[in-house]
Protein backbone atom coordinates (compact mmCIF):
# COMPACT_ATOMS: atom_id res chain seq x y z
CA UNK A 1 0.00 0.00 0.00
CA UNK A 2 1.59 3.65 -1.19
CA UNK A 3 0.71 6.73 0.93
CA UNK A 4 1.46 10.02 1.04
CA UNK A 5 2.86 11.93 3.88
CA UNK A 6 3.34 15.70 3.57
CA UNK A 7 5.11 18.55 6.31
CA UNK A 8 5.86 22.10 5.71
CA UNK A 9 7.27 24.54 5.68
CA UNK A 10 10.71 22.67 5.96
CA UNK A 11 13.22 24.17 8.23
CA UNK A 12 15.89 26.32 7.50
CA UNK A 13 17.96 23.97 9.69
CA UNK A 14 17.48 21.40 6.71
CA UNK A 15 16.69 18.64 8.68
CA UNK A 16 13.97 16.02 8.76
CA UNK A 17 14.32 14.66 11.77
CA UNK A 18 13.23 10.86 11.82
CA UNK A 19 14.85 7.86 12.38
CA UNK A 20 15.69 5.64 9.78
CA UNK A 21 16.39 2.13 8.63
CA UNK A 22 19.39 2.32 6.58
CA UNK A 23 18.73 -1.01 5.23
CA UNK A 24 15.31 -0.08 3.52
CA UNK A 25 14.96 3.79 4.43
CA UNK A 26 12.04 2.20 6.90
CA UNK A 27 10.68 5.30 9.26
CA UNK A 28 11.47 3.78 12.88
CA UNK A 29 11.17 6.68 14.73
CA UNK A 30 10.81 10.52 14.99
CA UNK A 31 13.27 12.72 17.16
CA UNK A 32 11.34 14.88 19.25
CA UNK A 33 11.28 18.29 18.58
CA UNK A 34 12.30 17.74 15.24
CA UNK A 35 10.78 19.17 12.19
CA UNK A 36 8.83 16.20 11.68
CA UNK A 37 7.77 15.74 14.89
CA UNK A 38 6.16 19.37 15.08
CA UNK A 39 5.39 19.89 11.02
CA UNK A 40 4.37 16.62 9.44
CA UNK A 41 2.28 13.87 10.08
CA UNK A 42 4.94 11.69 8.79
CA UNK A 43 4.82 9.89 12.62
CA UNK A 44 1.37 8.42 11.20
CA UNK A 45 3.32 6.15 8.82
CA UNK A 46 6.23 4.64 11.58
CA UNK A 47 6.86 1.29 10.00
CA UNK A 48 6.37 2.57 6.40
CA UNK A 49 9.21 2.57 4.02
CA UNK A 50 10.15 6.21 2.05
CA UNK A 51 10.16 5.59 -1.40
CA UNK A 52 10.07 8.84 -2.30
CA UNK A 53 10.08 12.60 -1.77
CA UNK A 54 8.74 15.75 -3.37
CA UNK A 55 7.98 13.26 -6.40
CA UNK A 56 11.76 12.11 -6.49
CA UNK A 57 12.92 8.18 -6.15
CA UNK A 58 14.76 7.65 -3.26
CA UNK A 59 16.19 3.71 -2.65
CA UNK A 60 18.64 4.30 -0.10
CA UNK A 61 20.28 6.58 2.44
CA UNK A 62 22.36 8.51 0.23
CA UNK A 63 19.48 9.46 -1.85
CA UNK A 64 17.30 10.18 0.89
CA UNK A 65 20.21 12.35 2.30
CA UNK A 66 20.39 14.40 -0.94
CA UNK A 67 16.61 14.62 -1.62
CA UNK A 68 16.87 16.35 2.20
CA UNK A 69 19.54 18.52 1.10
CA UNK A 70 17.46 19.63 -1.82
CA UNK A 71 14.61 20.64 -0.23
CA UNK A 72 13.86 24.35 0.40
CA UNK A 73 13.41 26.47 3.60
CA UNK A 74 9.56 26.61 4.05
CA UNK A 75 8.72 24.79 1.32
CA UNK A 76 5.97 21.99 1.54
CA UNK A 77 7.69 18.64 1.67
CA UNK A 78 5.47 15.40 0.29
CA UNK A 79 6.72 11.89 1.21
CA UNK A 80 5.57 8.68 -1.04
CA UNK A 81 5.32 5.78 1.71
CA UNK A 82 5.20 1.81 1.29
CA UNK A 83 3.90 -0.19 3.85
CA UNK A 84 7.01 -2.81 4.72
CA UNK A 85 6.17 -6.00 5.02
CA UNK A 86 5.89 -8.18 8.52
CA UNK A 87 8.54 -10.23 7.33
CA UNK A 88 10.79 -7.50 6.04
CA UNK A 89 10.32 -5.24 8.56
CA UNK A 90 13.11 -3.97 11.33
CA UNK A 91 12.49 -5.33 14.72
CA UNK A 92 15.27 -3.45 16.91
Amino acid sequence: MKVEATGGPFPEDGIFGFKINPENLELTGIVPGSWADKNSSVQSFLGYRITEVNGIRVSNEQELRAAESDCKSKEIIVFTLTKVSNQKRNTR
